[in-house]
């Protein structure tokens, strides 16, 4: 979460900087826009590996709460092992994207792409981790603790 918060505060003064260059200055950082992109791909997909961690993410479970527990209990593994695939597909086709434009430059910032396009397998690799976390909370009942103990950020109690 540091790290996200991290990035995110880094993409606003960055854009907040770049803004007044542009307009009181005259003159913007060459490097400015780029460096957002690569910051807000960074930040968005941590994020979202953050939001599964958090069970923040959309879902749409009007049914799934009505469903009686144990039915209940099999949709919901299904639906995280049906994340861990696509998870799985994630990191093995990101990884052969990535690699394969490792050559290929960014042309302001001149640093490979292969440090922006590896951030879809570091993230799937989170929606994975959490996934296999959830299954196994789910089938041993015990409850997800996260480690952050604020109440507007851990999970909402059901009941």
């Amino acid at each position: 979460m540091v790290i996200v918060v991290a990035i995110f505060g880094a993409l606003v003064t960055l854009t907040v900087a770049q803004v007044f260059m542009r307009y009181v200055v005259g003159h913007a950082f060459m490097w400015g826009d780029e460096l957002m992109r690569v910051l807000l791909i960074w930040g968005v997909l941590l994020a979202g590996g953050l939001a599964f961690y958090y069970h923040r993410h959309l879902a749409l479970d009007y049914l799934l709460v009505k469903l009686p527990p144990l039915p209940r209990k099999i949709v919901e593994t299904a639906i995280w092992l049906s994340i861990i695939l696509i998870g799985c597909f994630f990191v093995y086709h990101g990884s052969i994207l990535a690699s394969n434009n490792m050559v290929q430059k960014l042309p302001t910032l001149h640093f490979s792409m292969f440090y922006v396009q590896i951030a879809l397998p570091v993230s799937a690799c989170l929606w994975i981790i959490f996934s296999v976390n959830n299954i196994y909370c789910l089938l041993t009942g015990k409850t997800l603790t996260p480690l952050h103990e604020d109440d507007q950020i851990a999970p909402e109690k059901e009941g």
